[in-house]
């Protein structure tokens, strides 16, 4: 369910976390298809995802930079 107005599908490979019926946990639309139907997501899709991975790994790095300066 879509904040209670539609319907969307998740699909089990794309899972990465338990989850329980009724649950309700933010995600993203990924693709609304030809035949109306939305394929939806609970990471960022596209750039975004990645935008955000890198900036994970740049973090990380800086910090080991941080810690391999003080020694």
């Amino acid at each position: 369910m879509i904040n209670g107005s539609g319907e969307g599908l998740l699909y089990k490979n794309e899972v990465f976390q338990p989850l329980r019926r009724g649950q309700r946990i933010p995600g993203f639309i990924k693709k609304v298809r030809d035949d109306g139907k939305i394929d939806l997501c609970l990471h960022k899709p596209g750039i975004e995802k990645v935008d955000e991975a890198a900036e994970k790994v740049m973090d990380r790095l800086k910090a080991r930079a941080d810690y391999c300066r003080g020694r």
